[in-house]
């Protein structure tokens, strides 16, 4: 089984250590994943990994962002 840690954060296995692949970028997650050397993958976290992504693109011209008043 491999992990990719997404986040960087420590992981909570203290007996089992998997393979763990430290990285938040698509293209690198992809590659792995199509050398297909494990039988199960895990994203570890896979929310992180899309938050991300969003953070990302918060400065680019004619990315709309939306504010909501909860008040």
């Amino acid at each position: 089984m491999a992990i990719f840690n997404v986040a960087g954060k420590r992981l909570p296995f203290k007996k089992i250590l998997p393979y763990v692949i430290n990285t938040s970028s698509y293209n690198t997650i992809i590659k792995k994943l199509k050398e297909a050397k494990f039988k199960k993958y895990v994203i570890d976290d896979s929310q992180y990994l899309m938050s991300f992504e969003l953070f990302e693109k918060v400065n680019q011209t004619g990315y709309r962002k939306i504010y909501f008043n909860c008040s």
